[in-house]
């Protein structure tokens, strides 16, 4: 779902030479490692979701699961990772 490759990066850097491609990379890596901490279903549903734009029923068709779980199971996994970068960020400052 998620494409990391080099080529695609560079082209949509090369379009707008004001792009700060050093933030696009830093931006990248740690999509790449929030995506990293998420068990499946919830990278099913948040990338779906997200990236991919299917709708909540969709997502739950697919998953076996009703609109409103595949809804509840989103706001967990957004909220968790919202609440472990403001945890990461406290420590970060000392």
């Amino acid at each position: 779902r998620l494409s990391y490759d080099a080529e695609g990066f560079m082209e949509c850097y090369l379009v707008d030479p004001n792009a700060d491609v050093l933030g696009g990379v830093i931006e990248q890596e740690a999509c790449k490692e929030i995506i990293e901490k998420m068990n499946d279903r919830q990278r099913y549903a948040v990338t779906s979701y997200y990236v991919d734009k299917m709708p909540q029923d969709e997502i739950g068709k697919e998953m076996g699961m009703s609109q409103q779980a595949v809804a509840a199971l989103i706001m967990r996994t957004v909220t968790k990772i919202k609440w472990d970068g403001k945890r990461e960020q406290k420590y970060d400052s000392f």
